[in-house]
Order: structure tokens, then C-alpha cells, then sequence
């Protein structure tokens, strides 16, 4: 499952120049939030690793991160518009967001004496909202990564 979006941006000057510049500050911002990339022609991928540690509480929010694969491409799409996509994989939001659902369920049938019935719909109703709430808080970070990017850059109009 995957989350696909897209943004269009007016530049100047030369299409190869402006996307070296993209990918370099794309690379140095995942640098930063310490998620592993590589550069395969015009696509940047990444993937959040998870670090492993002896420290108990070091990986208490590392575990918890939803941005966790993807890939960003750079394409012409005229003389003056490059067009940005992402792709970010939803695997691991989608077992969160079961998960998350499978103990509130469990917990509302167990211990306080809801039907099963009742217990499942809740269940199925909390993931499907956490999965929902989820994409969002995806897509905004993404998008403030990459608006991030552009105004350094000064590509941002």
C-alpha cells in the first residue's frame, strides 16, 4: 500500500542544475532526520532504519515513526516545470493502525462486557481512523519536508 503525491514547480534556469540541487538538499535533509538514502538517476529513496540500541528508552520514538519508506522522484514536465513525486510505503501504518485497533477492541469486549459484535465494530471503525489520521500526518510532514526544501533553495514561489 502506498500514499502517491505529487507537487508541480515553476524554476528557472536549467532543468539538470536545478534537480542536482534538489536531490543534494533532498539527501541532506534525510541525512539530518537520520533516514538511510540513495540517489538512482532522477528517484531518491529512503528508508527510516530502525537503530539498534542497549539503551531501553533511546528507541521509544524511533519505534513509533510512520515515515518509514519511500521514494521521490524529479521529472521535466515543460522548459520552465520540474514535477515532484513521492511514493511513501502505508505497510507499516497499516499494521499500527489493525494493531491499535485489535487492543481497544479487545479491551472494550473484555473488560467492559461488550458484545463481540460491539467489540469488532469498534475494532474495525478505530482502524480505519487511525489509518485515516495517519496518511494525514504523513502527508503534511512530506509536504513541509519538501516546501522546506524548495525555500532553501529559493525554488518556492
Amino acid at each position: 500500500m502506498f500514499l502517491y503525491l505529487r507537487k508541480s514547480l515553476i524554476v528557472s534556469g536549467d532543468y539538470l542544475a536545478n534537480c542536482e540541487r534538489l536531490n543534494n538538499s533532498v539527501i541532506g535533509y534525510l541525512d539530518r532526520m537520520n533516514v538511510r538514502s540513495e540517489i538512482h538517476a532522477n528517484k531518491i529513496c529512503f528508508k527510516n532504519i530502525r537503530k539498534n540500541s542497549t539503551d531501553l528508552g533511546e528507541n521509544k520514538s524511533d519505534a513509533m515513526k510512520l515515515l518509514r519508506e519511500g521514494e521521490i522522484y524529479f521529472s521535466e514536465k515543460s522548459s520552465n516545470e520540474i514535477k515532484i513525486s513521492w511514493k511513501i510505503n502505508l505497510e507499516y501504518l497499516l499494521f499500527m493502525s489493525v494493531l491499535f485497533g485489535v487492543v481497544v477492541g479487545f479491551i472494550a469486549w473484555f473488560y467492559f462486557g461488550y458484545s463481540l459484535v460491539f467489540g469488532l465494530l469498534l475494532l474495525s471503525s478505530l482502524s480505519v481512523l487511525v489509518y485515516i489520521i495517519g496518511c494525514f500526518l504523513i502527508k503534511e510532514k512530506m509536504n513541509s519536508l519538501i516546501d522546506r526544501i524548495l525555500k532553501d533553495n529559493d525554488l518556492l514561489i
